[in-house]
């Protein structure tokens, strides 16, 4: 039972960490996506850029 329960918190372990990884993936593409339409503000897009290197 007790080894059940290990596997079972490792594998929700190993699922959040791929969750988080897919949001982050997202999230880049959402700013690549998103930093075109805002060309006229360069203050805006030095930053986002800074904050993906």
């Amino acid at each position: 039972m007790i080894l059940t329960l290990y596997n079972n918190s490792f594998s929700l372990i190993i699922l959040y960490k791929n969750l988080t990884f897919f949001i982050y993936e997202y999230y880049l593409l959402f700013q690549k996506i998103f930093i075109p339409l805002h060309r006229n503000n360069k203050e805006y897009i030095y930053s986002s850029f800074d904050k993906l290197v």
